[in-house]
């Protein structure tokens, strides 16, 4: 968006825009909403959307001269492949911003689409692409290639990432001794010292994990490095992991190279990096075992591990509690179904209870997970699983698969075919091949949705005026002016007093309830009052500007609640 901003394509306005839709209206205070099928949330966008882009200025009247076609478009289970009614043709011709614009209009309407309209914008966008949009896949041979001794690499982890199996296989295919493998805590700070001078002197390779633990050796680490720079064998290698840690050492962090290691989005990206040499699967595992059999059950174990894990994103719905599935899970079945075929013909219960109870199941602790898990593997790995018609697509699926695709176990030769198959699989995938009905879908979307104009919004310039000049301290010091407006008055204890005797008095508990909660709620209408006094006059220079209010200039602008009004206990 920054691109088409500098190349004037696009004012500020439009993406500020995108980022709040209406949340600055009140929906006492427009237009009254004409339409019953829709929510004040959608109409307060519209309002904004008609006000501030002049694309739209007239798309309330276009709504309901056509309303019936606009309420089709609205509740179709996904409007972003549907033609926009009344305005399709026109954002085709807009071939700078028709992207843009169409994105702004889902967002506005059908605020659970926005992630799917963000990747058509970026991917119909010239200046960027359908590149950004594929998943990526960096291999620890792709990270080595890329190394230097004296230049660490730092693997940023996330639930269900660890890159010390990766690690150690490489070397094992470098034909280098087998890396020093530490994991800091109490007391392994000397022993990581003494493994980085070895591997400086005789050019192998340290692992330091979970180093989020060390930080006093981490705030050594860059002077360390840069004291030993000179006499590094060409051959050392010094790779660190840690979780994210507002306290790790910046300059450390700055002289690394940087890796992020997230779990996959989707199934098509988490099974493509099944199927990414140097990850999990590769020709040579293909052919270790020469029969069908193995290549089709291969396979149904990748696609049943990126189910488990794709389904922590519907949270409670998908799991009971968010288990961390690693790639070491996956490989460990594939090593049990390696050496069990070795041994003769395959015995289903077996395998079944290693990868349900043994494999995945010893992280499992909640019993409808348990239940879960074995229904997957009595479905999913079977006999049944290697025949031709089999496939993992629902029968009678309740909406339309993405693209009608058929989910089937090939049993092809070559690691290729099989990724040009994954590479076939829809985008966006539904809900039914969880085994979840279509709606679990909405809550996930939408709260990814908010969560991403959130993050967008926290990263935007503070400071500075809007396109037609107005600076963020004015917005906000007129917005302060209207909430003072509207807040109600004071509630004077005697008042109350007297109401709540005329019915019952404190004799009745329900009356007692009624008294506490007036008290809470006089303290936070004195609580706003106060602060948004104190911010206008910190606009004005009259006291000084605190952290708090700070803030709250900036929640204000943003058109949100303040944290310090949220999460205050009763507003004191």
């Amino acid at each position: 968006m920054k691109i088409l901003v500098a190349a004037g394509h696009l004012k500020n306005s439009d993406v500020t825009l995108l980022l709040r839709g209406g949340a600055a209206l009140d929906i006492n205070s427009v237009q009254k909403k004409p339409f019953q099928w829709m929510s004040d949330e959608v109409w307060l966008n519209i309002v904004q959307l008609c006000e501030n882009n002049q694309f739209y200025s007239n798309l309330i009247k276009d709504i309901v001269v056509n309303e019936s076609e606009w309420r089709s478009w609205f509740e179709d289970n996904q409007p972003e492949q549907v033609p926009i009614p009344d305005y399709e043709q026109r954002l085709t011709d807009e071939s700078d911003i028709g992207p843009f614009l169409r994105l702004l209009l889902v967002r506005c309407l059908r605020l659970d689409r926005s992630i799917l309209m963000c990747k058509e914008f970026i991917r119909n966008t010239k200046q960027m692409g359908a590149s950004f949009v594929e998943p990526v896949t960096d291999t620890i041979e792709m990270v080595y290639d890329d190394m230097e001794p004296e230049v660490p690499v730092i693997f940023l982890l996330s639930r269900g990432s660890d890159p010390t199996d990766g690690i150690i296989e490489l070397c094992r295919k470098k034909k280098l001794p087998p890396p020093a493998v530490i994991s800091l805590g109490e007391g392994q700070e000397p022993v990581a010292l003494k493994a980085i001078n070895a591997g400086i002197v005789n050019g192998t390779w340290v692992l330091l994990q979970n180093c989020e633990l060390g930080l006093g050796l981490m705030n050594e680490m860059e002077s360390l490095i840069n004291k030993l720079k000179g006499g590094m064998d060409p051959n050392f290698r010094l790779f660190i992991t840690a979780l994210p840690n507002p306290e790790f050492p910046l300059g450390l962090l700055q002289m690394c190279s940087k890796v992020t290691n997230d779990p996959p989005a989707g199934l098509r990206a988490g099974l493509l990096r099944s199927y990414t040499p140097g990850v999990m699967v590769d020709q040579d595992r293909l052919e270790r075992v020469d029969t069908p059999l193995w290549r089709q059950l291969i396979f149904a174990l990748c696609f049943l591990h990126s189910i488990v894990q794709e389904r922590r994103k519907f949270g409670p719905l998908g799991w009971c509690i968010p288990y961390e599935y690693n790639n070491g899970d996956l490989q460990s079945c594939m090593l049990f179904l390696e050496k069990h075929l070795y041994n003769g013909e395959i015995s289903w219960g077996t395998f079944q209870y290693m990868v349900s109870d043994v494999q995945y199941g010893g992280k499992i602790t909640d019993s409808l997970d348990v239940r879960l898990f074995r229904t997957y593997t009595k479905e999913w790995l079977t006999e049944r699983t290697c025949e031709d018609d089999f496939s993992f697509t629902p029968a009678s699926p309740l909406l339309k698969i993405p693209d009608d695709f058929e989910y089937k176990v090939n049993s092809f030769t070559e690691h290729t075919d099989f990724r040009k198959y994954i590479e076939q699989f829809p985008e966006n995938d539904s809900p039914e091949i969880f085994g979840l009905h279509p709606n679990a879908d909405l809550t996930y979307c939408v709260k990814e949705a908010n969560a991403l104009f959130k993050t967008l919004g926290d990263t935007q310039p503070k400071g500075g005026g809007g396109d037609g000049g107005v600076s963020r301290e004015d917005v906000v010091y007129e917005k302060a002016s209207e909430l003072l407006s509207r807040i109600p008055e004071d509630y004077e204890e005697d008042d109350y007093k007297v109401k709540i005797k005329k019915l019952g008095g404190m004799t009745v508990p329900m009356n007692i309830f009624l008294f506490q909660e007036i008290q809470r709620f006089q303290n936070v209408i004195a609580k706003v009052r106060f602060t948004l006094t104190q911010l206008q006059l910190a606009i004005k220079g009259e006291v000084v500007m605190s952290s708090e209010l700070q803030e709250t200039l900036q929640s204000i602008f943003d058109a949100s609640v303040p944290w310090h009004w949220e999460n205050t206990l009763t507003g004191d």
